[in-house]
């Protein structure tokens, strides 16, 4: 049982650091997840907190990004922009967007 657990946690290890080889995001990401999920099971299994909690907190870090990097993914193909989904930013109307501005008094 040893050996497989030290197994794990060089699996983990390696994959973690493979990862910072990636160029592309989303690969990075993924990657990292994985070690980091692996790193935070081997470390439970030795009761290794620190490491624990340091390996949870980059599961849910890479968790979000791939996250949110998938709702950016879905937002460009939908046709919007970042500016489009900027937080706080009301959206036009749908008969907003399509109808020019009505003519107003010219400025004198």
């Amino acid at each position: 049982m040893r050996t497989f657990l030290e197994i794990l946690g060089w699996a983990g290890s390696i994959t973690v650091v493979a990862s910072l080889m990636v160029s592309r995001q989303r690969q990075f990401r993924w990657m990292n997840l994985a070690g980091s999920l692996v790193a935070t099971g081997y470390n439970a299994a030795l009761a290794i907190w620190p490491f624990v909690l340091m390996n949870g907190a980059i599961v849910v870090i890479d968790a979000y990004w791939l996250a949110r990097l998938r709702r950016e993914a879905a937002a460009r193909s939908a046709g919007l922009t970042a500016t489009d989904r900027s937080p706080g930013r009301p959206r036009p109307l749908p008969n907003e967007a399509s109808t020019p501005p009505e003519p107003g008094p010219s400025p004198t």
